[in-house]
């Protein structure tokens, strides 16, 4: 799952998972079911949740475990979750803000200047 959000095109300069997207949109039929298919490398939260989803439909098949079981379980993980996904939407939502108002470097600028008075023998 990491491999997906590494950019390799960007940072790296490999472009063969660009290339093997490419190849397969070229394919008349193939293209064509596949739709909008994002590179490896250029994934996030949508292709990093299908992954998981259809990662545990494969382990509920191969673990014979059974449908009302897993489907249980798998609601009881996916409520556990539902507070981080929010903590994470909220802290985009500010980052967002922060970003277009050009505040990220005043408070940056301000943090650094707070930490460096502090001194390195509060960090041990």
């Amino acid at each position: 799952m990491v491999i997906g959000v590494i950019p390799w095109a960007s940072k790296f300069n490999i472009t063969i998972f660009e290339d093997i997207n490419n190849a397969l949109y070229s394919i008349p039929v193939i293209g064509n079911i596949l739709g909008n298919m994002v590179p490896l490398g250029d994934w996030w939260f949508g292709e990093m949740s299908l992954v998981f989803l259809i990662a545990s439909i494969i382990i509920g098949f191969y673990c014979h475990i059974p449908e009302n079981e897993f489907l249980s379980t798998f609601m009881e993980g996916a409520k556990e979750l539902l507070e981080v996904s929010l903590i994470i939407g909220v802290s985009r939502g500010i980052t967002s803000v922060m970003n277009a108002g050009g505040m990220t470097a005043t408070v940056l600028n301000l943090g650094g200047r707070n930490f460096s008075k502090i001194g390195t023998n509060s960090f041990y």
